[in-house]
C-alpha cells in the first residue's frame, strides 16, 4: 500500500503535522520563532501546539503530553501521527505519543509529499498571512497565526471537503426569508437558511472577498450606487442576470438583511431559463432616511442549487 492510499484509508483516525519558521523584529534583533502545529485530517482542523523562539527536547515532551492528555488532548481518539525526521520530534516526544496508544510514522528523508497535508497548510498560511506581514513582538505573531486559524477553520472553503467549510458560524433561527441581523456577508457556504447552503460565487474576474466558482450564471454589475432625493424620487438601477447552458430552469429568491428596508429589488424572485437574461431593478426608498444619510448592504440573487450571486449596494439620500 503506498503512503497516499494508505492516508486516505485511515484518515478518520489520523493526524499530520509540521512546523514552519517566521523572523519576528524584537528588542534583541531578528528573532527566528517556530511554530508547531498539528492537524485532523477528517476534520481539517488545526492546532497551533507551540509558538516560541527556543524548541528543544524539552518543550517538544511537553508537547507530546500536552496532545496526548486524556481529558482533552488534541490526540485523543487518533491511531496514528505523521511527522518528518525532523530533529525536534525526539525519542522521547516519539515515546510519549506511542505511551499513549499513537503510532508515530515518520515520512523518509526528502519525501515532504509523504507529508503533503501538512506541507500545503505551511504553504497557505505563508502565502495567505505571514510573508504579508511584518512582526514586532511574539504577540503580534501569535494573533496572526489565531486569527487565520479562526479563518481557516469558519471562512475558507476546502477542496478536499468538498469546497465547504471545516465548522461554518450557523445563522439563528429566523421566520424571515432574509438574512439574519448581524450576519456576516461575505462568508457564503452554510451561513443561510434553506436545504442547500449558499456558496457564493463570481462568474469572472477576481476578489480577495469572495471565492471563485465556476457557475453558469453571471450578472454585469457586483456593485451598485444609487441616490435619491428625501421625500422625492430615486434614479433606479438595473442589473442583468445573463445564464449560460443550465441543465433545466433554476429558480432565483434575492434576499438582504432584515435591516435593509431602504431598498427594494424586482423581481425578488422568478425563474431563469437557459441561455437567457433576466433584469433585476434596484430602487433606493427615503421615505425613512434623512438628508446625508449614507447606506451600504449586500445583497444574494439565490438559486435553488446553493449557489448565491453577492451584489454590493451603496446609497446616499440627498
Amino acid at each position: 500500500m503506498n503512503s497516499k492510499t494508505f492516508v486516505r484509508s485511515h484518515m478518520d483516525v489520523m493526524s499530520v503535522a509540521d512546523f514552519f519558521t517566521v523572523e519576528v523584529w524584537t528588542l534583541r534583533g531578528l528573532v527566528r520563532y517556530h511554530v508547531f502545529f498539528v492537524i485532523n485530517l477528517a476534520k481539517r482542523q488545526v492546532e497551533v501546539a507551540h509558538i516560541g523562539c527556543q524548541v528543544n527536547g524539552a518543550v517538544m515532551a511537553q508537547v507530546a503530553r500536552n496532545m496526548t492528555d486524556s481529558y482533552d488532548g488534541f490526540l485523543k481518539g487518533r491511531r496514528f501521527f505523521v511527522c518528518d525526521h525532523d530533529p525536534l520530534y525526539t525519542k522521547e516526544f516519539r515515546q510519549i505519543l506511542t505511551d499513549s496508544g499513537v503510532e508515530v510514522i515518520q515520512t523518509r528523508v526528502g519525501c515532504p509529499q509523504q507529508n503533503g497535508y501538512a506541507e500545503s497548510i505551511v504553504s497557505a498560511i505563508k502565502r495567505e498571512c505571514i510573508d504579508h506581514m511584518i512582526f514586532f513582538s511574539e504577540k503580534s505573531l501569535r494573533r496572526a497565526v489565531g486569527q487565520y486559524v479562526e479563518h481557516f477553520h469558519h471562512e475558507r472553503n476546502h477542496q478536499g471537503l468538498d469546497n465547504l467549510i471545516p465548522f461554518p458560524n450557523s445563522p439563528q433561527a429566523s421566520n424571515s426569508s432574509g438574512i439574519d441581523d448581524g450576519l456576516g456577508l461575505f462568508n457564503f457556504a452554510d451561513q443561510y437558511l434553506g436545504n442547500a447552503p449558499d456558496q457564493g460565487a463570481i462568474e469572472h474576474g477576481d476578489s480577495s472577498l469572495f471565492p471563485i466558482r465556476p457557475i453558469a450564471i453571471s450578472t454585469d454589475k457586483y456593485f451598485v450606487e444609487l441616490s435619491g432625493k428625501v421625500g422625492g424620487s430615486s434614479t433606479p438601477v438595473n442589473v442583468v442576470l445573463t445564464t449560460a447552458a443550465l441543465a433545466g430552469s433554476l429558480a432565483y429568491e434575492v434576499r438582504m438583511n432584515n435591516t435593509v428596508d431602504w431598498l427594494s429589488v424586482a423581481p425578488s424572485t422568478g425563474t431563469l431559463s437557459p441561455n437567457s437574461t433576466q433584469m433585476l431593478t434596484l430602487t433606493l426608498q427615503t421615505a425613512s432616511l434623512s438628508s446625508g444619510d449614507k447606506l451600504e448592504a449586500t445583497i444574494l440573487v439565490r438559486f435553488d442549487d446553493g449557489f448565491s450571486i453577492p451584489i454590493t449596494v451603496n446609497a446616499e439620500a440627498l
